[in-house]
């Protein structure tokens, strides 16, 4: 078989948007309605993917997932990311996020969104504060960290979903993978 990749609009700025993937899964769907869709996603991905498995159920026309160092409770990824041993992860991902407003300055700027002010910060802990936790109507970045963990999430997922993480994964310390709620999940 011929693999390809094929771009789908993206619906609205911001690093997870649940909304985004949904369009992309009906445009597969579309086109070839009796394949069976598997999903995953790493990291980030798989925080947005276990937010979209548990919104839409059996609706989310995913036939099963898998996802991979996953933070599973955001504020232990955020006092891991803080520890000083772990600070270099810290490190790249501001720079990843700041790749990513770079590349997408324009769009940002007409969400109102301070360009310069965000290059500034130096760690995804100020980034999230001055500007992911506003852009998303959030007042205070805790608000926020508690909406994005999805162990919140795991027990409306209704399709088989494996998920990944080492015990000593810098986004998902072993503490806060969600065990005690996949043993009481079927899927």
């Amino acid at each position: 078989k011929q693999w390809y990749q094929r771009r789908v609009a993206i619906t609205a700025g911001g690093f997870h948007n649940k909304e985004d993937l949904r369009l992309a899964i009906c445009k597969i769907k579309e086109k070839y309605p009796q394949a069976p869709i598997i999903a995953g996603g790493t990291s980030m991905g798989g925080i947005t993917l276990v937010h979209y498995l548990a919104t839409y159920g059996f609706e989310a026309k995913v036939t099963t997932a898998m996802v991979q160092s996953t933070g599973w409770c955001i504020f232990e990824s955020v006092k891991s990311l803080s520890k000083p041993s772990n600070m270099i992860f810290n490190l790249y991902l501001t720079h990843r996020y700041k790749e990513v407003i770079v590349e997408n300055k324009e769009m940002f700027e007409k969400d109102g969104v301070d360009t310069e002010e965000v290059l500034k910060c130096r760690t995804v802990q100020e980034i999230h504060k001055k500007y992911v936790a506003p852009q998303h109507g959030y007042s205070t970045v805790e608000e926020y960290w508690d909406m994005l963990s999805p162990h919140r999430q795991l027990l409306h997922v209704k399709i088989p979903l494996l998920s990944l993480n080492a015990a000593d994964d810098v986004f998902s310390p072993e503490k806060s993978i969600p065990v005690h709620l996949t043993e009481t999940n079927p899927n």
